[in-house]
């Protein structure tokens, strides 16, 4: 390999690790996304509307992971957490909205051949798709003790400065995501059969294409943006020597 096509590789992969880390950070969601907020007459009144949205101050909050995994019921109970700490986990599960299947195979023209395979409904690597699976978090409660938690992504940074998250509710964790989460068990202590998600399932479920194309022509940009000033860097590098 010549040193031209060389320092073009070189450049090819810088430009696609800064793009794809771009994917990775940048949420559309903090300026689509527009959560009401909600009273607990409202939650009792239109419940399956006020997942995902912004707790009142009358929203019940969960104090500890005992009441969470005792008291509160599967999908019923509403509520809102103030966390003291929010740790992340390399866990993450396939959303609700996204489909579980993908086409393997070569597309020809407009035809595509191959099969459909089912995706992977738990993740554990940094490399996968990052609009079709959702983080485990681990929540640090008020008296200190843990629970899981599923946080949308422009909401994390306000948790970890202890402001209220959306009104969410206890979900089940499937099988495959307690084993993956069992390396956390012993240092946290948390109940590994139920999480706290408050996504806004409706909301993403009719937005996630328009997430996934902004990220992309976001990413796009910025590896443009890297790939050909350092392409023209490094040819008077290579000019000069």
């Amino acid at each position: 390999m010549n040193l031209k096509k060389f320092s073009f590789v070189i450049c090819t992969i810088v430009a696609i690790l800064f793009g794809f880390s771009t994917y990775s950070v940048v949420h559309p969601e903090h300026f689509l996304h527009k959560p009401k907020t909600f009273t607990a007459a409202q939650v009792a009144q239109m419940p399956l509307d006020s997942k995902g949205q912004l707790p009142a101050f009358d929203i019940p909050y969960i104090q500890g992971a005992t009441q969470f995994s005792d008291d509160v019921l599967y999908t019923a109970d509403k509520m809102t957490v103030k966390a003291i700490d929010v740790i992340p986990t390399n866990v993450y599960e396939l959303q609700k909205w996204t489909s579980p299947t993908k086409r393997v195979g070569k597309r020809r023209g407009r035809a595509t051949s191959g099969r459909i395979v089912q995706k992977d409904l738990v993740v554990t690597s940094y490399f996968h798709d990052e609009t079709s699976y959702n983080r485990y978090y681990i929540l640090e409660l008020p008296d200190h003790s843990h629970i899981l938690a599923k946080i949308p992504p422009h909401f994390v940074s306000a948790a970890k400065k202890g402001k209220p998250l959306p009104i969410g509710e206890k979900t089940a964790v499937p099988a495959a995501a307690q084993n993956a989460l069992s390396k956390y068990k012993p240092q946290y202590q948390f109940p590994t059969d139920c999480v706290y998600d408050c996504f806004d399932d409706t909301w993403y479920e009719h937005n996630d294409l328009l997430i996934f194309f902004i990220k992309g022509v976001i990413a796009l940009i910025v590896s443009a943006v890297v790939f050909f000033p350092l392409s023209k860097i490094i040819e008077k590098i290579c000019k000069k020597s």
